[in-house]
């Protein structure tokens, strides 16, 4: 697989949905449930529920009998992996990044 370094922000979640839509718009679906797979099961239900069914984070937490916050560390952490999974030479440049288990 060829990655392509996409520079982004990820600050919120308008920017992490926006960062959702580019990779399902830039990879196949082969490629995004490798990516998945590499996932928690947790955090791969919230971000199925959130990006796929479009269920807001209140919608989620009861569906998973979670909290808010803690579907929304999930969903945050999700994409952040998911960049980390597409971007990896970018991690492996930046030394405090390349150690850290999301």
């Amino acid at each position: 697989m060829q990655y392509e370094y996409f520079n982004v922000q990820l600050n919120n979640n308008k920017q992490r949905d926006a960062y959702w839509e580019y990779l399902c718009g830039h990879y196949s679906d082969e490629e995004m449930e490798k990516a998945l797979a590499t996932l928690k099961p947790d955090a791969a239900k919230v971000l199925d529920l959130h990006c796929r069914n479009r269920l807001s984070f209140k919608e989620i937490a009861r569906v998973m009998n979670k909290s808010v916050s803690v579907v929304r560390n999930h969903y945050t952490i999700s994409i952040f992996r998911l960049y980390a999974y597409f971007n990896p030479r970018v991690f492996d440049k930046i030394p405090e990044y390349s150690q850290i288990a999301f």
